[in-house]
C-alpha cells in the first residue's frame, strides 16, 4: 500500500520521487546537512518492536533518546526520564532490564524514549502489535494524552482496528492512494 515508503519518507529518510514535502514548516527537498540534522531532532519514531537496548535499564533506555541531541543535559535527563517513567505508570520499573518487563512496560519504555527528546512530530509504526488488547489500549491512550500535553503531532499506522477512535483524523492507503476514513466515536 506504501505505509513504509510514507512513514521514510515522513521521517526525512527517503525522498519523494515526485511533488514536494512540507513538513514541521520546511520544504525537505531544499534541505541538506545541518539543516536536515535540525529537521531530523525534531522527529522520532516509535517502533513495533521498541528496539530498547538490553544492556541498559530503562531509565538508561529513556535517557538514551536525547544522548545525541542537543538538548541533553545528565541532571535534567534523568530528571525528565524518571517524571516520563512515572507518568506512564513505570515509577518503580527505572532499574529493571528490558528482558525483566512486560511487553506492555516495554512499549511504554519506548514511548518515554520518544518523548524526552521534546519531539514535534512522532512517527509510530504499528505501536500495538505485539501487545494484547489491554496493554495496546493503555498505551496509546497514554501516548496520546502525553503527545497532547507536549504539543507533539502523532503519525500512527495500524492495522489495530481496537485503536483507530484514538485518532483525530482517519486516513486508510490502498495501492499508493489516501482516502480519508469518518471516525465513529463509541
Amino acid at each position: 500500500s506504501g505505509k513504509t515508503t510514507l512513514l521514510t519518507i515522513l521521517g526525512t529518510m527517503r525522498k519523494p520521487s515526485e511533488g514536494k514535502l512540507q513538513l514541521l514548516g520546511a520544504d525537505t527537498a531544499g534541505l541538506a546537512g545541518a539543516e536536515l540534522d535540525a529537521l531530523r531532532n525534531r522527529i522520532r519514531f516509535l517502533c513495533q518492536k521498541r528496539n530498547l537496548l538490553s544492556s541498559l535499564t530503562a531509565l538508561q533506555n529513556v535517557i538514551a533518546g536525547v544522548s545525541t541531541t542537543p538538548l541533553t543535559d545528565p541532571n535534567w535527563d534523568e530528571r525528565r526520564a524518571r517524571f516520563l517513567l512515572g507518568v506512564l505508570g513505570l515509577a518503580d520499573k527505572g532499574d529493571a532490564w528490558p528482558d525483566e518487563l512486560s511487553g506492555g512496560q516495554q512499549q511504554r519504555v519506548a514511548i518515554a524514549r520518544v518523548l524526552i527528546g521534546l519531539p514535534d512530530l512522532i512517527i509510530a509504526d504499528e505501536p500495538t502489535s505485539a501487545l494484547d488488547r489491554v496493554a495496546g489500549r493503555l498505551v496509546v491512550d497514554q501516548l496520546k494524552d502525553l503527545a497532547l500535553r507536549a504539543k507533539c503531532a502523532v503519525v500512527l499506522s495500524t492495522h489495530d482496528e481496537r485503536i483507530f477512535d484514538v485518532a483525530s483524523r482517519r486516513l486508510h492507503i490502498e495501492d499508493g492512494r489516501f482516502f480519508e476514513v469518518p471516525i465513529h466515536y463509541h
